[in-house]
Order: structure tokens, then C-alpha cells, then sequence
């Protein structure tokens, strides 16, 4: 029996689009999709949302894009920005750092501590090394 992935949201919408098509009502949508997808089936409110969009003329499975900036800071442009200026002066701040790349405090912080893995030592960046007993 074929089993849906995490990845399988716009399949399950394309399978709800077409069963809305066939005016088949969304607890029955949702049933059939519990079926095959099991674990990873959309909740029935999802389908619920779904079923009353196309039924008002959407057409598209995708989601529409969204408003606001997006996301540019940890672009591997500004990762190397930041590890060549922690490179260069390992005593700088992340507000330093942040300034001089042009990206938020936040943003900066980050890409030292999640992308960079490094953590301050007196200091100091330097790289995070875990030791084992």
C-alpha cells in the first residue's frame, strides 16, 4: 500500500482539489487521506481550509507568497563576511560584527552560535568543542 512522506503536502492538496472537484464533503476527503497517508495525513481542519478555498475558485496548490523581507542573512555570502571579520578581530561584539556586515544583532548571533558554532571566551570567539569525560 503506498504511504504518504512529510514532503507530501502539495500531493495531498492535489488529491484534495480533485476530490473538491467531485464535491465530495471534507470529512470524507480527510478519511481517504488518513488512509493512505496515515501519521502524516493533513488535519481535518486543514482539509476543511483547503476544501473551502477551491470551492471559492483557487486553482493552485501552492502556497501564495508572503509578505515581508525575506529571509537574506545567513546567505553563504554573509556567513564568510562574518567568519572572515571574526577571523580578523576575534575580540569584536556581535554588534560589531553585525554592523560591519549589515545584518541584525539577532541574525549575526546566529551565525556565530548556530552556523559558525563558535561561543566567546574571555572574550574571544572561538570554536565550541564539546569534551567527553
Amino acid at each position: 500500500m503506498a504511504s504518504c512522506s512529510n514532503s507530501s503536502e502539495l500531493v495531498q492538496r492535489t488529491y484534495i482539489i480533485f476530490r473538491t472537484i467531485l464535491e465530495i464533503p471534507p470529512k470524507s476527503i480527510h478519511d481517504e487521506l488518513a488512509t493512505i497517508c496515515r501519521e502524516d495525513t493533513l488535519s481535518y481542519s486543514t482539509v476543511r481550509w483547503w476544501v473551502s478555498l477551491f470551492r471559492e475558485g483557487r486553482t493552485s496548490v501552492q502556497d501564495p507568497p508572503r509578505p515581508g523581507v525575506p529571509k537574506l542573512a545567513t546567505n553563504n555570502d554573509k556567513l564568510s563576511e562574518v567568519k572572515e571579520y571574526v577571523e580578523s578581530f576575534p575580540h569584536s561584539s556581535v554588534e560589531e560584527v553585525a554592523n560591519y556586515v549589515g545584518i541584525s544583532t539577532g541574525s549575526a548571533h546566529t551565525i556565530l552560535k548556530a552556523d559558525l558554532e563558535l561561543r566567546k571566551v574571555q572574550v574571544r570567539w572561538v570554536p565550541h568543542c564539546l569534551t567527553f569525560p
